[in-house]
């Protein structure tokens, strides 16, 4: 098992999901593809390596990431519970009450635009730490063909709240890659950070 402790636990990442595009941006190197999927993450933990090998088998979008959240389960309980036996005041402050680890998985499935947005939100039982897989997809029920999602993880709350009231939906439905710069920005790292672009054409992946 590969799970470590980030040195930068608030490595921002964010993407735009329309029926038609994902527009996905992450600090540099934060973007990663396996299989024809690609994945960000962000949190207090790092299980990029694990989370590669699961979405790099065979199978369905939908068994790929039942596979990718059973290989790394495991190891981010056991690494959260050492934060928290370890280095208590660092798991207060990264992961208590938080996501130890968020993970954005996208990519064409069956024909159509997907994306999987996976926390694992660390609970305490007594001195036991227990994580609890939370997933939203889309599309979903919920959504429509003149829908869009914004999902921005990472960063702290006072640069999401700032990025949603100076960015509408619409704006970033029309320039996602202006409204993913502008989030990078607020969050301090849009130097670093790089872009990929999905249609149905391929993927395109460029600078920030």
């Amino acid at each position: 098992m590969t799970i470590a402790q980030r040195s930068n636990f608030t490595t921002p990442i964010a993407a735009i999901w329309t029926p038609k595009r994902i527009v996905a941006a992450a600090g540099a190197g934060e973007i990663h593809e396996a299989g024809k999927l690609f994945f960000m993450t962000a949190g207090a933990l790092d299980a990029a390596v694990d989370i590669a090998a699961a979405l790099g088998s065979e199978g369905s979008f939908k068994s790929r990431i039942a596979a990718a959240v059973a290989a790394i389960e495991p190891g981010l309980t056991d690494a959260a519970q050492t934060m928290h036996d370890t280095s208590a005041d660092d798991f207060k402050k990264q992961v208590s009450g938080k996501n130890a680890l968020d993970l954005m998985i996208f990519g064409i499935s069956d024909g159509e635009m997907t994306l999987a947005h996976i926390g694992f939100k660390a609970k305490k039982r007594g001195k036991e730490v227990v994580l609890q897989p939370v997933r939203k997809d889309y599309p979903n029920p919920a959504t429509n063909i003149m829908s869009i999602e914004v999902l921005t993880l990472g960063a702290d709350d006072s640069t999401i709240e700032s990025f949603r009231k100076g960015t509408t939906g619409q704006q970033a439905l029309v320039y996602p890659e202006q409204a993913l710069q502008k989030f990078m920005q607020l969050a301090g790292c849009a130097q670093d950070a790089e872009t990929v672009k999905l249609t149905m054409e391929g993927a395109t992946r460029q600078p920030l």
